[in-house]
Order: structure tokens, then sequence, then C-alpha cells
């Protein structure tokens, strides 16, 4: 987890304890289908929860990009390796949380909010691939 947080120059721990809390998750939705499992069969159930299987699992993105693609997920602060605008931008005042999921939602953003309808249809930037590909372009880079 330390690998993906952080800054580019400085990794971090994690703000909260993920292991405690994963494993805590999956024992409570285990407990729960072993009561399920009683009260609908009768019989009982074994609940074995690793803390180190639970935080493996919610690396995700970045293990599975490890493992298939051989390449280390680089640590991007607020931002995110394969989605493209998702980051904290600078403003006049400060700085914007801004975490576009979908193709529609960037077309949402320049045209609604930023008032840049052209980028819309900017090939550059059309699908999230390409924004990603494209992320110095605009501008949309961490910091």
């Amino acid at each position: 987890m330390i690998s993906v947080t952080g800054t580019p120059d400085t990794p971090t721990k994690t703000g909260v304890p993920n292991a405690d809390i994963a494993a805590a998750l999956y024992s409570a939705m285990s407990i729960l289908s072993a009561l399920f499992r009683r009260e609908r069969t009768g019989a009982g159930a074994t609940v074995d929860v690793s803390m180190f299987d639970s935080a493996v699992e919610w690396m995700g993105y970045a293990m599975y990009t490890q493992m298939y693609a051989g390449t280390q997920v680089a640590r991007m602060g607020l931002g995110h390796a394969s989605i493209t605008p998702y980051d904290a931008y600078p403003t006049s005042d400060g700085s914007i949380l801004i975490g576009v999921q979908n193709d529609r939602g960037w077309q949402s953003l320049v045209t609604d909010v930023f008032g840049d309808p052209e980028q819309a249809t900017n090939p550059d930037f059309l699908t999230n691939e390409q924004r990603v590909r494209n992320r110095e372009a605009w501008g949309l880079v961490h910091g």
C-alpha cells in the first residue's frame, strides 16, 4: 500500500489502518453469512479471515496492474493513475477536487462547469484513455 500511497517524491503510510478495517469488514460479512447459513440449513461454519489477504484485496487496480501489465502504479497524491481528471487542481483561491469517472462526466465538466464545449469533442480528450495519455496537454497533471 505504501508503494502507491503518497506523492511522486514521498511515500507515506495510509491515513487509516486499512488492514484492520478490511479484515473487520470481511469478518463481519463472513459471520453474517455463517449465521444466514445456520438459519437456512442448521449447519455451522468456520470463519477464517486474514488481515494480510484482506489488505491485498484492497490493493485493487494497483495490484492487478502490477500482476498483469508488469508495471508499478505511480504514487500520485490525490491523483489516479488510470483516470483523468482525478486530482486536486489549483484555483485562484486554493484548489478544487475533481474526479471524472466516465466520458459523459468529462463532457459535462468541460461544457457546463468550465464553459469550454470545444474540449468535449477534442480528440485528445474524447475518452478517458486519451485523457490519461494526454493529461499534461490540458494541465491535467498533479500540482
